[in-house]
């Protein structure tokens, strides 16, 4: 069904008027909203202010998820901001303001980037509950119409890199045919048109996706005393229980720039102490996440050696000497570490100590999901704002573990699941995905989508090309998207066996442009074996 065909109509209440409609409409219509918001939040007015965007982000989710009728100034303090229990909305006006501050946002970019946008969205006066709405689109201005408007248009000035001389790349040559030769668990390339036909290659089975184990989650924000906080794609965490020892603590603002969902990481548990996690009979998997907030270079006696601890499970070691400066590359750079196999002790519990050797130990959260005996959960990102479902069912996070990149939003009609590949992050960026020790398999998804925009003259100098590293080891060099997939408009997959994760357990893939911009729309690691 055409975009422009399809409308939402709300009642005050947030009611979809639309719930008559066959299935597949609705999920068309889903899909176009779910856009919408990613074009809003992926904007420059709104990257701007996080808390605005967060806050759009959480009531687009709440309208989405069909729990409007829990959009109430008091469960937006509690849950999205962290305000105690005891919140009081007749002293306390900062969620009006905030929603007054959103909607200004809103108006402020319909009237500049996102002026051309067909779907809108709008929350009214004294409500909680965002409207989309269509809307007539203006017609293109003379200089729009030769550039383009708005973030979903990339700039693509050429961008140079020294070339090898013919002695070295004869010399390169040869020295690949010695390599291959004698490293032979070295990465394997296979891929695929998504558009055509599923991954394949004679002889070689390849992980297929599938949906995540189900069961009960735990996730604890250390040292927080919230009762809960909603993250950016959704997820709910409590605030700190289960502990004995230690000290809860707030990093203030001067101590520098938190990661832009600060919630997530503002507060700690610092000192020796033990969280006795209750946990039924199962395989869980086990992520702790670190900041290093104080020793870092800017302060005095910071850097590698200033922080040292050891934590266990159920007694047994996990982390020997643990120092997040050096297991994270630096200060201020979120870290987290997996742990496979989990089981709660005889009594029921998982038993987590931490245990300070060189200044105190600390953590910022605690993540235990259902696991999968003997590997880790695969990991699928999408390179979007919030999370996905796709057409198969199968969850991907919204985009996050980057640095570097800017996120765009285009269309993607034609393909299988054009939700997936409707936004890209574009480039030179990297991904720094934690896993547990082993070898697995990456899978990078493409989209050749800015050619398709009518702007030739941004090309004229050939299509992207662009290579991609794993650990320093090359995956793809001069990789044009086009021409591997035949053309633009088409989803592409590249897929590499045997890929090792690091010593600090990361797959750090490299995404470093030749010419123009290097460009993914979704990345997946799933285990082997």
């Amino acid at each position: 069904m055409s975009i422009r065909n399809s409308v939402s109509f709300l009642t005050a209440t947030g009611e979809d008027r639309c719930s008559d409609r066959p299935s597949s409409e609705t999920a068309d219509l889903r899909n176009q909203e779910e856009i919408c918001l990613q074009r809003v939040l992926n904007s420059v007015t709104f990257s701007r202010s996080p808390r605005l965007a967060r806050l759009l982000s959480y009531v687009c989710s709440k309208r989405f998820a069909g729990e409007t009728a829990d959009l109430k100034e008091y469960t937006i303090a509690v849950e999205l901001l962290g305000r105690p229990v005891d919140f009081q909305t007749k002293e306390d006006a900062s969620i009006r303001v905030d929603m007054n501050r959103l909607r200004r946002q809103l108006e402020k970019y319909y009237r500049g980037e996102g002026k051309r946008d067909e779907m809108v969205i709008s929350i009214p006066s004294g409500q909680y509950v965002p409207l989309f709405e269509r809307k007539p689109v203006p017609p293109l201005e003379p200089a729009e119409a030769k550039t383009g408007s708005g973030s979903f248009l990339l700039p693509v000035p050429p961008i140079r890199r020294p070339r090898l001389s013919w002695l070295f790349l004869a010399a390169g040559l040869c020295l690949g045919a010695i390599v291959t030769v004698v490293l032979q668990r070295a990465p394997i390339d296979f891929f695929t048109l998504a558009n055509t036909q599923p991954d394949s290659s004679p002889g070689v089975s390849l992980p297929r996706p599938s949906p995540l184990p189900a069961g009960p989650e735990v996730r604890i924000l250390s040292g927080a005393r919230a009762l809960q906080y909603v993250d950016k794609f959704g997820a709910t965490w409590s605030g700190d229980t289960y502990f004995a020892g230690g000290l809860g603590l707030t990093y203030p603002d001067a101590y520098g720039s938190l990661p832009q969902d600060d919630g997530l990481w503002r507060n700690v548990r610092e000192g020796d102490f033990e969280y006795k996690i209750p946990l039924s009979p199962g395989v869980y998997e086990l992520h702790l996440y670190f900041i290093e907030m104080v020793y870092g270079t800017e302060n005095e006696g910071g850097g590698e050696g200033s922080r040292e601890f050891c934590v266990f499970a159920n007694n047994k070691h996990i982390l020997a000497m643990f120092d997040i400066v050096s297991d994270a590359g630096g200060s201020r750079i979120p870290d987290m570490k997996v742990f496979t196999d989990i089981l709660p002790a005889s009594d029921g519990f998982l038993h987590l100590r931490f245990e300070s050797k060189k200044s105190k130990a600390v953590v910022s959260r605690v993540e235990i999901l259902p696991g999968i005996p003997g590997k880790m959960r695969p990991v699928r990102i999408a390179c979007r704002a919030a999370s996905y479902t796709d057409a198969k069912g199968v969850t991907w996070s919204g985009d996050q573990f980057f640095q570097g990149g800017r996120i765009a939003v285009r269309a993607a009609e034609g393909n299988q699941d054009p939700g997936l590949y409707a936004s890209e992050r574009y480039g030179h960026f990297r991904y720094t995905v934690p896993v547990a020790p082993g070898r697995y398999s990456v899978r990078l998804h493409f989209f050749e989508g800015y050619k398709s925009i009518s702007n030739a003259d941004m090309w004229h100098s050939g299509p992207r090309l662009f290579d991609v590293f794993c650990n320093g080891e090359a995956l793809l060099r001069d990789f044009s998207i086009e021409k591997a997939a035949g053309g633009p408009s088409r989803a592409l997959t590249r897929t590499f066996q045997n890929v090792k994760a690091n010593a600090q357990g990361k797959l750090i893939l490299d995404f470093v442009p030749i010419k123009n911009y290097a460009c993914l729309n979704a990345l997946e690691v799933v285990p082997e074996g």
